[in-house]
Order: C-alpha cells, then sequence, then structure tokens
C-alpha cells in the first residue's frame, strides 16, 4: 500500500471516525448540531436534518469500503 495512501486510511480510522462517533447523541438519537471553534459541544443546539443526513453519508462510505459485501438475498418467486 502507498504511504499516502496508508496515512489517509489510518487519519480517517484513527482520529476521523472517532472525532465523528464522539457527537452521537446516545441520549435523543441523531448527532449534535453544533460544536464551537474551541470542541465545545452545545448538547442542547437544534439538530438539522441535512447535518445528520451528511454525517450518514459519512460513516456508510467507509462502511461500505471496508466492511465485507454481504451475498444477495435469493428472491423467491410466488
Amino acid at each position: 500500500m502507498s504511504s499516502i495512501k496508508q496515512a489517509a486510511e489510518e487519519m480517517l480510522l484513527q482520529t476521523i471516525i472517532p472525532f465523528w462517533k464522539g457527537l452521537r447523541d446516545e441520549e435523543n438519537g441523531g448527532f449534535y448540531g453544533y460544536m464551537d471553534f474551541d470542541l465545545k459541544l452545545d448538547k442542547k443546539a437544534e439538530k438539522g436534518c441535512i447535518l445528520n443526513s451528511r454525517i450518514l453519508w459519512f460513516f456508510s462510505e467507509p462502511a461500505g469500503q471496508t466492511l465485507p459485501r454481504m451475498p444477495a438475498t435469493p428472491t423467491s418467486s410466488s
């Protein structure tokens, strides 16, 4: 694996994903809606649909690249 690709993968797995996982609102669901430049989380800030959608998309991308593919489920004919 090239050193750039390896460095990017390590950054993703060791820094970026844990950061976003830390914004998960375990009590009310979804992700917190606001963090300031000093990384202070405002747990009462309004949650936006677009922000939560983007975060979910972010998690689905690396999952799709790193998790094993599920086999296709055969459909039953009636």
